[in-house]
């Protein structure tokens, strides 16, 4: 069988999937089963198996994080809404509300911050720092989560105001040391040659 596309046109055996020329003259002995073949065609079908889990695992936490950020900027109208309230219903100032705006700023950079440690984690090599890494990673994405829930809260009473911006305050500064601390513990992995990439 030979690849239609014009560019390839490599010629392979449809049965075993192997290349052409390497049937030499038995051009059909593929048909007879080989113990040692057939393990090795086991072992390239698992590690390959192996490696798309791999590559899924952290293809879908990316896009789960690339569509949240898309979320998050449509969640700035929403919080614009609130912080006209909040200054209609509670007389604050413009400046008193602010934190809203800068809480969702720092909402969209941790989470594009998270949405690209999955490619870093994907072509990282398993090592001690990774760990660490991972743990970082988890800190972060669980104070994002927090954070975007006290954004989307809806605020009822005064109690419940002066509440969500202390809530908001602390999560947004946890938010932004938890992002320092990752990407510090990157930076000085790269200085200190802690990763071992691998594009395989």
């Amino acid at each position: 069988m030979t690849c239609r596309s014009v560019k390839c046109k490599y010629q392979f055996c449809w049965v075993c999937l192997d290349g052409w020329s390497t049937h030499g003259t038995s051009y059909y002995n593929c048909n007879k089963y080989n113990d040692s073949e057939a393990k090795h065609w086991k072992y390239r079908v698992s590690e390959s198996r192996k490696f798309l889990e791999r590559f899924m695992f952290y293809w879908t936490r990316f896009m789960n994080h690339k569509q949240s950020l898309q979320f998050e900027n449509e969640l700035k109208s929403t919080v614009t809404t609130k912080m006209t309230h909040m200054q209609d219903r509670y007389h604050m100032s413009w400046v008193e509300v602010q934190f809203m705006e800068r809480a969702v700023e720092v909402l969209c950079s941790c989470r594009q911050t998270l949405m690209y440690t999955y490619v870093f984690a994907f072509y990282n090599d398993r090592t001690p720092q990774i760990d660490i890494f991972e743990d970082n990673q988890r800190d972060l994405q669980k104070a994002v989560e927090t954070l975007s829930e006290y954004l989307e809260r809806e605020i009822d009473a005064e109690e419940d105001n002066r509440n969500i911006r202390s809530q908001v305050l602390h999560s947004l500064n946890y938010c932004q040391n938890r992002r320092k601390a990752l990407i510090n513990h990157i930076s000085e992995g790269n200085e200190k040659e802690w990763w071992k990439y691998s594009f395989d």
